[in-house]
């Protein structure tokens, strides 16, 4: 019997994963508060590891050496998904939009579809929130540009830690995953909205 015969006959199994994919109704505090510690722990240790940059007008440089980090989390993503669709079921890999909608995509192509969607996502304000940071290196003395290939690093390693947390036994265990990435956005998006509101709007 294959794969896809087996998701059609033995609907209540897909209909259990689905339900709890997500590892229940209450996630726990410790995790998400375990994850900001340590993203916090993570990103001092790697930027005053990296050696110090003189010139801060290299931020935006370093920054986009940095992107092959999260280009490479991104390839090993979609890599995933043509993995599961090519193993699991053939109609899925040819013809993903059919299969969905006659209801025959196992789970885990549904989970790691979710997986990259979130990644994707995710990337979207990381990506903002440090060109935001990047753009202000050379005016503040504050910090100088290893900030960002630290905060690249970092947000890499957090999503990993999603992905893996996601495909847990547990699924909550991926907030531990966000919770590090978001040390990683958070500061940068606030801090961009801050130096925008002083030096563009009000012009300070």
């Amino acid at each position: 019997m294959t794969k896809d015969n087996q998701t059609e006959k033995d609907p209540a199994s897909w209909k259990t994963s689905m339900d709890s994919y997500k590892g229940g109704s209450a996630p726990p505090a410790e995790l998400i508060g375990g994850g900001l510690i340590a993203g916090i722990i993570g990103n001092l240790l790697t930027y005053h590891v990296l050696p110090a940059q003189e010139d801060h007008s290299n931020a935006l440089t370093l920054l986009f050496q940095s992107m092959a980090l999260p280009a490479f989390l991104f390839f090993n993503e979609t890599h995933q998904c043509v993995q599961f669709r090519q193993a699991l079921s053939p109609k899925a890999s040819y013809s993903p939009a059919a299969a969905e909608a006659e209801g025959l995509v196992p789970f885990e192509i549904l989970e790691s579809n979710r997986i990259h969607r979130n990644q994707m996502e995710s990337f979207a304000y990381f990506f903002t929130s440090a060109l935001s940071l990047a753009s202000f290196c050379s005016e503040d003395s504050i910090y100088d540009a290893r900030l960002m290939p630290a905060m690249v690093l970092n947000y890499t390693i957090g999503r990993f830690l999603y992905r893996f947390g996601y495909r847990s036994q547990n699924p909550h265990k991926r907030l531990f995953g966000m919770a590090y990435s978001m040390v990683v956005c958070v500061p940068g998006i606030f801090y961009g909205m801050y130096k925008f509101a002083t030096e563009v709007v009000l012009g300070a």
